[in-house]
């Protein structure tokens, strides 16, 4: 109804109910990368880039916690016919590679060591934000910025030159 469509016009872009939470939970993914990545500055070097986006990501619980909540509650409920999760890993790969991007180009800037695995290196980061976020949403009075910097400055200083 608040799309303004039919039920019957509805499932003929869905199979089921599973497929439209699937939907649903990509959607309010792709909302919550977009209020991280668009209009970032992406001057500098790599590692300030990093450092604005995780400072971003800490407050989507604030601006965001709707989104959030429903996207975690899809994605650790909704499971395919085997039990297994519907939403797993590869949900995040487009996010990877841009994030791998990124720290291939800090390691030809210099700024992150380049013996490490830049592919694993984006999945570490996306991790810690990914915990940093969930731990703001259970814990509202945990300062944002602050948690954001800590954050920040383990990664930064286990990657960086």
């Amino acid at each position: 109804q608040a799309a303004g469509v039919s039920k019957g016009l509805l499932w003929h872009y869905y199979d089921d109910l599973d497929d439209l939470l699937a939907a649903a939970a990509r959607r309010g993914f792709a909302v919550l990368s977009s209020a991280v990545i668009d209009g970032l500055d992406r001057s500098g070097p790599v590692t300030s880039l990093l450092r604005r986006a995780i400072g971003r990501a800490a407050r989507l619980p604030a601006t965001h916690r709707a989104h959030l909540v429903a996207v975690r509650q899809i994605a650790l409920n909704l499971r395919s016919p085997d039990g297994s999760l519907r939403l797993d890993e590869a949900e995040y790969n487009d996010l990877y590679s841009g994030q791998q991007a990124l720290i291939e180009l800090g390691q030809s800037q210099g700024d992150i060591r380049p013996d490490l695995d830049a592919r694993l290196v984006a999945v570490t980061y996306q991790t810690m934000v990914d915990g940093m976020v969930d731990h703001l949403v259970k814990n509202p009075h945990v300062d944002p910025d602050a948690y954001a910097t800590l954050v920040a400055d383990l990664l930064l200083r286990g990657i960086g030159r």
